[in-house]
């Protein structure tokens, strides 16, 4: 699976290898992302395929890609939710790497209007944000949960953007360990000029009422940005968020090397021990029986949260597990809360003045 085309890295599209001479030759053509299941006589494919701006076709074809017949059309609606299909588009950031972003606009969109922002984020090094499918096709793809979520926050009148910096995965190694040692390396500068240069262009994008959200790695990202960026971020909503990185080496030794490696990365890297410099609204989301994120991580952040007098919001589940959306109520409440402390922190008059 390797790309359509050279601006579009993260497309997967089938393609056949030639075992006695090497060569490759792409069986698809149109942009986006496939499966594609081979027959057991290896003489057919059947394959579906949607892009972020187009629903799922299945089609049946060659095992050399000639296409047979289409099996099933799905069609494209005009909007999601009322509000429009996503936007994609390509930003170069201030070292001049090319940056892929999505931007997800409200209901009943108007250019001349002005909208909050919230910022998804993730980060890290086993998932990227932006997606490559079509969005509301939830059933069976990757993150589906989160682009409902996403789909909701729009409906209800944000602007949601979704970038992803190096570090992230689905651009190749180099790419994917750019941060190697340092890890979340600037991030945060990734993050603000990413902002102002889909804004330059977006005057309906404000600025002056942005709030960033991630779960798990993200949830640790979008503590650090806001912690390295309150000029640009004026909430932060951290769920199953990783605080400390001693207590998570296991899952970042391969960005960072082992703690006894390289000690001052995990160091610096502990977010408990900067809690005094917060000075943004927070919101916290935690489930009681988390095994990838302890919630011993989130206790670590309310008590250093306490010992520096800062406020905070905080919703905690008992008997719930990483992934809130494996319990469908827990995950609607969640979500729910996290709108509301969007649309208060955004929309205050402190905030429009």
């Amino acid at each position: 699976l390797s790309p359509v085309k050279a601006d579009r890295p993260y497309d997967q599209i089938p393609h056949r290898v030639r075992l006695d001479s090497g060569d490759v030759e792409q069986l698809a053509g149109q942009t986006g992302i496939y499966s594609a299941w081979l027959s057991p006589d290896k003489a057919h494919l059947v394959w579906q395929h949607s892009d972020v701006d187009r629903a799922s076709q299945t089609e049946l074809a060659t095992a050399s890609g000639e296409l047979i017949v289409v099996i099933e059309q799905v069609e494209t609606p005009d909007n999601i939710l009322g509000a429009p299909l996503p936007e994609m588009t390509v930003f170069e950031r201030f070292d001049g790497t090319l940056v892929h972003a999505q931007i997800l606009k409200p209901a009943g969109f108007d250019p001349d209007a002005s909208y909050p922002v919230i910022h998804r984020v993730y980060g890290a090094m086993q998932s990227k944000v932006t997606r490559t499918g079509f969005w509301p096709e939830t059933v069976g793809w990757p993150g589906s949960e989160y682009n409902s979520m996403l789909n909701y926050f729009a409906q209800q009148g944000f602007v949601v953007v979704l970038m992803d910096p190096p570090g992230s995965p689905g651009r190749g190694r180099d790419y994917n360990l750019a941060y190697w040692g340092e890890w979340p390396g600037d991030t945060a500068e990734h993050y603000e000029s990413g902002l102002k240069a889909l804004a330059s262009e977006r005057p309906w994008m404000d600025l002056s009422r942005v709030g960033v959200e991630g779960n798990s790695w993200g949830g640790y990202v979008s503590l650090f940005t806001a912690l390295e960026k309150p000029e640009i971020y004026k909430a932060s909503s951290v769920s199953v968020p990783e605080v400390d990185l001693l207590d998570h080496a296991h899952w970042i030794e391969w960005q960072l090397g082992t703690p006894a490696d390289n000690p001052d990365a995990y160091e610096s890297g502990a977010l408990q021990d900067r809690v005094s410099e917060l000075d943004v609204d927070l919101m916290i989301v935690a489930g009681m029986n988390d095994a990838n994120v302890a919630v011993s991580n989130t206790m670590k952040l309310l008590d250093a949260l306490a010992e520096h007098g800062k406020p905070y919001e905080l919703v905690i589940f008992p008997g719930t597990n990483h992934p809130h959306q494996g319990r469908g109520d827990r995950y609607a409440y969640a979500v729910e809360r996290i709108r509301v402390f969007f649309e208060t922190s955004l929309n205050s008059p402190e905030t429009s003045e």
